[in-house]
């Protein structure tokens, strides 16, 4: 059972969980968007009593656990292995910045090409050049996965076989899909009045007879994964005087329990395959059979018609799928998520959920402080953000950070304080407070710029972990973390060369260590995020996303700029990390009220409506690595290292060295 879902509801902020970290801390950006919602059971990132230090020990990686062993540092290995990921040294400033990411993708990719064990099971699948091939379709394919009757339930989706995070679960068409302009959110009734214009297929109305449509004996319709694809159908021709007839208002009522919806497709994929991520609303028939849970399991893309279905957590044959029906409030606490589904028809819902119990179980203190710390960002904390950012001055900001580090610090105290939790459990009631942990890497960020402390944004990054794994919220996060700790090696590196004294080359030697380790654990976390959203892809495959989604979110922000700067219609052309993009921003900006082109309504500060033509033109494919540009990009100044490496600790746990 389910409901329309729209993965990128808006929210009463109307932030993203991702592209708001993505695009910080340039002042011009002004857009906070909400979120997808998976799920993925891994380690915590650190100890949570340590909020202000980076960690020091890595967790266990699960794209480490897949790939096994094939030499490494201090091993023999096999040459392919001592020599790593280094290419050319005008394509990466050091090897050592990238050695712990670079050793997990190697092994994936060794295995890729036979040189190691494992290669039948971790060989790189034929749908995943759907990421960047605009002319190649896969076709539907199934995987360890099939149809069960789960208790209390109905029907629901389990898996048959042993998965991890990063496994294909499966690759589905739509039978029945719409696209919109970008940023937009097509209305399932849309996708109503278009079937009916094209008239429905006897294989269409065989597939929709077996769908929910808000009555209990819809529950109950006998499907199998067979079934679903209207395929098996086809062969009896138009001719099949045995299919269910559907009427117009059951057609709807399936599209409104079944159908799934958003403003914007794969930002990343869409990028590489130079076409624009438009709003789309789509039915995926398998889909509908996947149940609710505020901590899903699974990640979904989707390109055009096509999704991808990928494991986001370790599952044992019978372990049931699960995604989140939830928009904006899965970031909010127990009270707020049961309005939600109230409000769409699921009262009771989010309470029988492992998220919804635990949250119904602690004490009165815990979930007094999780809801005093939506109230002060909902009613407080957002509006005033508004305002000093349309000001354009730090001195609230300032106030803000000073309230944000209060309120996380009582989150923080109630949760620790709870007896008998795991590390998971305890960062399951933490994301009901995820917006006051946003709000304080935000304010951070623009307070403090370049000296923020990046551990704020990693504790994001392990909510998001729960709250959204795979999706392209964890991937942006993960990959501007992953950018950050790169750039602090670079210049713990560079502040280590210009050392003259034997105590500061020894200060800065024990540094350049601590953020080697730290840069290491940043890479295998984008690596997690990239392989729970896109899969097991080769090191080639990984590279390229990765550029992909660097382009993507600067193209955005860029757009988001030139609204900020009034032009109403331009064709701007600049360079992203050495490639040639062509912004065509198209923007009606007549009002105060209106959307950062580019971006849904969903991720705009505002509720104004949305008439984006922008596109979105890469003119010269990516053909080099963009480590090369890493010195470049943000972070802190050689200069500023050199003269503030006194405070450098402040930001560093040095006790790692």
């Amino acid at each position: 059972m389910m409901g329309l879902q729209v993965p990128c509801a808006s929210s009463s902020s109307g932030r993203h969980l991702g592209s708001w970290h993505a695009l910080a801390p340039k002042q011009q950006q002004h857009v906070r968007a909400a979120s997808h919602h998976h799920h993925v059971h891994l380690p915590p990132l650190f100890p949570p009593s340590h909020l202000h230090a980076l960690p020091t020990t890595s967790p266990v990686s699960t794209a480490a656990a897949k790939a096994p062993r094939a030499g490494g540092s201090g091993s023999g290995g096999s040459k392919r292995t001592k020599r790593g990921f280094a290419r050319s040294s005008n394509q990466l400033a050091k090897k050592e910045q990238r050695r712990g990411q670079d050793q997990l993708v190697q092994e994936i990719d060794e295995e890729q090409q036979g040189d190691g064990p494992g290669v039948d099971a971790i060989q790189m699948r034929s749908e995943y050049q759907v990421y960047k091939d605009a002319e190649y379709k896969p076709q539907r394919w199934i995987g360890p996965v099939d149809i069960q009757n789960i208790p209390g339930k109905g029907r629901g989706l389990v898996v048959t076989q042993q998965v991890v995070p990063g496994d294909l679960l499966m690759v589905l068409p739509a039978l029945a899909f719409l696209e919109g302009e970008l940023g937009e959110v097509p209305e399932p009734e849309e996708l109503h009045v278009a079937m009916l214009e094209d008239g429905l297929t006897p294989a269409q109305r065989r597939v929709l007879d077996m769908l929910y449509d808000g009555s209990e004996a819809s529950l109950s319709a006998p499907a199998s994964m067979t079934t679903l694809d209207h395929r098996f159908w086809s062969s009896r021709g138009k001719s099949d005087s045995q299919a269910p007839q559907i009427s117009s208002s059951r057609l709807l009522s399936i599209l409104q329990n079944c159908a799934v919806a958003d403003g914007l497709q794969d930002g990343t994929c869409m990028t590489l395959r130079h076409q624009k991520p438009f709003g789309y609303v789509g039915l995926w028939p398998e889909l509908s059979l996947v149940n609710h849970s505020s901590s899903p399991n699974i990640s979904t893309v989707v390109i055009k018609d096509r999704m991808l279905v990928h494991a986001a957590v370790e599952m044992s044959p019978g372990d049931e799928l699960l995604r989140s029906y939830l928009g904006a409030s899965i970031t909010q606490p127990l009270p707020q998520r049961e309005a939600e589904l109230a409000e769409a028809g699921w009262p009771g819902l989010e309470a029988s959920t492992a998220r919804g119990a635990l949250e119904s179980q602690v004490s009165d203190n815990v979930r007094e402080v999780l809801q005093g710390a939506w109230q002060w960002f909902s009613q407080e904390a957002n509006p005033r953000f508004s305002q000093a950012n349309a000001a354009e001055t730090l001195g609230p900001l300032k106030e803000l950070l000073e309230e944000a580090e209060q309120i996380v610090s009582e989150v923080e105290e109630a949760v620790e304080a709870e007896p008998g939790l795991s590390d998971l459990q305890r960062i399951m009631l933490r994301a009901s407070a995820y917006d006051s942990y946003d709000m304080l890497v935000v304010t951070d960020e623009f307070v403090n710029q370049e000296r923020a402390n990046p551990g704020h944004l990693l504790y994001c990054l392990e909510l998001l972990r729960v709250l959204a794994p795979g999706s392209e919220s964890h991937t942006s996060v993960a990959l501007k973390y992953d950018s950050i700790m790169r750039d602090r090696l670079l210049m713990a590196e560079s502040l280590f060369k210009k050392s003259q004294s034997p105590s500061k080359r020894k200060q800065a030697a024990t540094i350049m260590k601590t953020c080697a380790k730290e840069a290491e654990l940043a890479g295998s976390y984008c690596l997690d995020a990239y392989i729970s959203r896109y899969g097991w892809v080769s090191v080639d495959m990984f590279e390229t996303l990765r550029q992909g989604t660097e382009v993507h979110t600067e193209a955005l922000e860029q757009m988001s700029i030139m609204e900020a700067q009034g032009l109403s219609e331009t064709t701007k052309d600049f360079s992203i990390n050495g490639v040639n993009v062509s912004v065509v921003d198209k923007v009606d900006l007549g009002g105060a009220n209106a959307v950062p082109s580019g971006l849904s309504s969903s991720q705009a500060t505002s509720s104004g409506s949305n008439d984006s033509r922008a596109s979105i033109q890469v003119v010269e494919a990516p053909s080099s690595s963009t480590n090369a540009v890493r010195a470049e990009k943000g972070g802190w100044e050689p200069e500023m290292v050199e003269a503030e490496v006194q405070d450098m600790p402040d930001n560093i746990n040095s006790d790692a060295a």
